[in-house]
């Protein structure tokens, strides 16, 4: 009988790496599963990979765009780059931020649940705000296994917390005994249920990619009164999905809540974006001031996606 391998996707933020720190030691060194770790750690130099190493049997590494995943070993997003899954490879993407970072845990679940479905299986640990509720919800879509960290231990409780609230989660354990959990869920499956992933999910994930148009947008996400902090682009709202959840043009995420914090910020964001276009007509020797109707206007409205574009990345 065929066997099915499984894979296991992790994401972390505040506290995560104490939280890493006590799971990897842990894992079987037969582990038949790979594993993929998002940290929020932006630009930042990491260490990661050192330090489980140290501690851990399984061999840790930095992911890099083609390699396979390995039963057992340790993948490790690398600082400013979106870790994905794509025809049995990893693919490292400098797409647009979630939930204002990159890396982004969302990314790599959206991408685990459509590489593997029912075989993916995703891990939630301590962290602020949101991120990796969106991707749960993909993988629990997908067939795929949910599991969150007890936010009781958790040092940072809320992203354990909004999983828990809108995900049907499978498990929820203290992170002492996810390890345990992991070595038991990771064993090759037996069997495998036909799953269809749903159309918010495929179009999300290309407009992660910038591979969707706005007419594909608009059939999952409607308006709303709000713009993008990253990009300054028009924020479009999900329909009918908890949390509240918000995606721009470009693929910037955030829900609600991240929305309503930042909501101070969105003047600042306007008048530099403003400033720098008109720095970058000043330089080009038109005006952005240019009368409708002349060469100048038209060349400098030509510009402004790419120039957006480029400044939202």
């Amino acid at each position: 009988m065929e066997r099915y391998n499984r894979i296991i996707v992790i994401g972390a933020s505040a506290g995560g790496v104490e939280a890493l720190l006590r799971i990897v030691p842990a894992l079987s060194k037969e582990l038949p599963a790979p594993v993929l770790i998002v940290l929020h750690i932006g630009v930042h130099r990491s260490l990661l990979p050192k330090l489980l190493n140290a501690k851990g049997s399984n061999p840790a590494v930095f992911a890099k765009a083609g390699m396979v995943p390995r039963a057992g070993t340790i993948n490790v997003a690398p600082p400013d780059l979106h870790l994905l899954l794509k025809d049995g490879k990893l693919q490292l993407y400098r797409g647009p931020k979630e939930h204002h970072t990159r890396p982004a845990i969302d990314p790599l679940f959206r991408s685990a649940a459509l590489e593997y479905g029912p075989r993916a299986i995703g891990v939630v640990l301590t962290g602020m705000m949101e991120d990796g509720t969106g991707g749960l919800m993909a993988i629990k879509s997908c067939g795929g296994t949910a599991v969150v960290q007890d936010p009781d231990g958790a040092v940072e409780p809320e992203m354990p917390r909004s999983a828990i609230a809108h995900v049907a989660v499978d498990h929820v354990a203290p992170v002492e005994a996810v390890a345990a959990l992991l070595n038991s869920l990771a064993q090759p499956l037996d069997a495998l249920e036909p799953v269809q992933a749903p159309e918010w999910l495929r179009i999300e994930h290309a407009i992660s990619l910038g591979r969707a148009y706005m007419h594909e947008l608009a059939t999952i996400a409607h308006p709303a009164a709000l713009t993008c902090p990253d990009c300054g682009g028009a924020l479009f709202e999900y329909n009918e999905q908890q949390p509240v959840r918000f995606i721009c043009h470009t693929g910037h995420t955030r829900v609600s809540r991240s929305c309503a914090q930042r909501s101070g910020e969105t003047g600042t964001i306007h008048r530099n974006r403003t400033r720098s276009l008109h720095e970058h007509a000043g330089r080009s020797g038109s005006c952005a001031l240019a009368p409708r109707g002349s060469p100048y206007a038209s060349g400098l409205v030509q510009e402004i996606p790419d120039l957006l574009h480029q400044l939202a990345r």
